[in-house]
């Protein structure tokens, strides 16, 4: 099939983007880094969870640093990807941060489904000089009965984690509610469409 000269010049001038895969930059067309958006369902408000956490003022606007109980914390802006049944799949990571030593770390997985009802949540929690301590993955199944499923699920994945900490004191023993914080604050930045 022939193009026309006006088309082809069109398509030739438009350089590709170049998208980090692993550490590696990657050409792609500008075709193919567009995500179709579905006309309804969940989406995540990136903005208002950085509001309400002091603003992405950080690490070149991509994290929101804040104190809990005299410690620091830092959490990065989510990852969100769509489910394929329709639902928002959410990656938070998130930082206690120790300034002269290591930091902690610590990164949630939640799913909602297509009505931007928190299913599903699993998080993992890493004590420098610790072994890595993973939550069980919690779903709303679970909590037959519960006035509030989303909060349940967030309140259940930290209190797993807490065993990681039970000894420490400080901004380690706070770790835990501040993961829990930060899911609640993810379940009520999502909206419908």
């Amino acid at each position: 099939m022939l193009l026309s000269p006006l088309i082809t010049l069109l398509l030739t001038s438009i350089p590709p983007a170049v998208v980090a895969e692993g550490g590696c930059a990657v050409d792609r067309s500008p075709l193919e880094t567009r995500v179709p958006q579905p006309l309804w369902g969940p989406d995540f408000d990136d903005l208002m969870f950085g509001r309400r956490l002091n603003g992405w003022r950080c690490k070149g606007g991509q994290a929101a640093e804040y104190k809990v109980c005299g410690s620091n914390f830092r959490s990065k802006r989510p990852q969100v990807s769509r489910t394929a049944s329709g639902g928002l799949f959410v990656t938070l990571e998130m930082d206690h941060i120790r300034r002269l030593k290591r930091d902690d770390h610590a990164q949630v997985c939640l799913e909602f489904n297509a009505f931007g009802q928190l299913v599903a949540a699993q998080a993992t929690i890493k004590i420098q000089g610790r072994p890595c301590v993973r939550s069980d993955r919690v779903v709303a199944t679970d909590a037959p009965g519960a006035a509030n499923p989303a909060r349940w699920i967030a309140t259940t994945v930290a209190n797993q984690l807490r065993c990681a900490v039970a000894s420490d004191r400080g901004g380690r023993r706070t770790f835990p509610d501040v993961i829990q914080h930060n899911c609640e604050l993810v379940v009520q930045c999502i909206v419908m469409r």
